[in-house]
């Protein structure tokens, strides 16, 4: 089932570097603290053998175009520098 719902930034933040941490998904690190918080048994979750990556994230890898940044071998271009 799909919920939506608020979490402070922090939490956020730190359940998303324990999943990456362990190698699982978020939702599989909301399932075993809702499972622990309301004393129900731990499924064991299975590790992913890769984070997935969203395909406009993949694009700019194989393109090295990152949103009018242009990657090359030799540096970046696309951008001006400000002189003071």
């Amino acid at each position: 089932m799909r919920t939506t719902i608020e979490l402070p930034d922090e939490l956020l933040k730190k359940a998303k570097i324990r999943a990456v941490q362990e190698g699982v998904s978020l939702k599989q690190i909301f399932i075993r603290a809702l499972n622990r918080e309301l004393g129900e048994e731990e499924v064991t979750t299975q590790k992913t053998s890769a984070p997935k990556v969203d395909n406009s994230f993949r694009s700019s890898l194989k393109t090295g175009n990152m949103g009018g940044l242009n990657a090359t071998k030799s540096g970046f271009s696309g951008f001006k520098i400000k002189k003071s």
